[in-house]
C-alpha cells in the first residue's frame, strides 16, 4: 500500500518552496526537491532515505530506468547523478547559466531532457557517453517543458507561455516543426 508515501509527503516541512517531485520507475521511491535542503526521497513504507551526496536547493529531479540513481538538478547550474544504495555522487553534468526547471528521461533511460527555462535552452544528454546536444529555441516563449517520443528518435519542448511545441532530432538537435496553438478553438465541453 502507498499510503504511507503519500502520509510521508503530506507532512513535508520544506525549508521553502517545494519545486519538484518524482517517483520512481518501479514505484518504490518517491523524491520532493525545495529550497537549500537538498532532495527528501521516502521508500515504499515511507521511511525516509538519506542522501548526504545531495544538499543543495533542487529545482528538477528524475530517477533512473532502474530506479537505483536519483537525478538532480539544483542552483549551482549542475545536474548530478547520485547512488541511493551508496550515497555517491555517480557523475555531474553542467547545465546552462539558469537553474535547470525540468529533468526528464528517456523510456530506455538512454537520454535525460533538461529545460533551462529562462534561458531558453533545453538540453539532451547521452547518458552514457556524456554527449550534450543543445536546442537553442529562440522562440518567444522560452521552454517550460518537454517529453521524449516512444522510439528516442526526437524529443519535444513546450514553451512557457503554452502557445507551441517544438520537435527536435536527437541525432543532429534541429529543429523538426514547430506546432503552434490558435486562439481560435472553441471549448467542445
Amino acid at each position: 500500500c502507498a499510503l504511507p508515501i503519500w502520509k510521508q509527503l503530506a507532512n513535508y516541512k520544506a525549508n521553502g518552496n517545494v519545486w519538484s517531485v518524482a517517483v520512481s520507475p518501479d514505484g518504490r521511491y518517491i523524491a520532493a526537491g525545495s529550497e537549500g535542503i537538498g532532495p527528501q526521497i521516502w521508500d515504499f513504507d515511507g521511511k525516509e532515505v538519506q542522501l548526504q551526496s545531495e544538499t543543495r536547493a533542487v529545482h528538477g529531479l528524475a530517477f533512473s530506468k532502474d530506479s537505483g540513481d536519483l537525478i538532480s538538478a539544483g542552483d549551482d547550474h549542475l545536474i548530478s547523478v547520485s547512488s541511493l544504495s551508496s550515497d555517491h555522487l555517480l557523475r555531474r553534468f553542467p547545465a546552462q547559466a539558469a537553474p535547470v526547471g525540468l529533468l526528464t528521461m528517456s523510456a530506455t533511460g538512454r537520454y535525460m531532457l533538461s529545460v533551462n527555462s529562462p534561458s531558453g535552452v533545453a538540453n539532451v544528454w547521452d547518458m552514457q557517453s556524456g554527449r550534450r546536444t543543445i536546442f537553442s529555441t529562440g522562440q518567444v516563449g522560452h521552454p517550460q517543458s518537454g517529453m521524449f517520443s516512444t522510439d528516442e528518435k526526437n524529443a519535444f519542448t513546450i514553451t512557457a507561455d503554452g502557445k507551441s511545441v517544438r520537435e527536435w532530432s536527437l541525432d543532429d538537435g534541429t529543429a523538426k516543426q514547430i506546432l503552434e496553438a490558435t486562439s481560435d478553438r472553441k471549448s467542445t465541453r
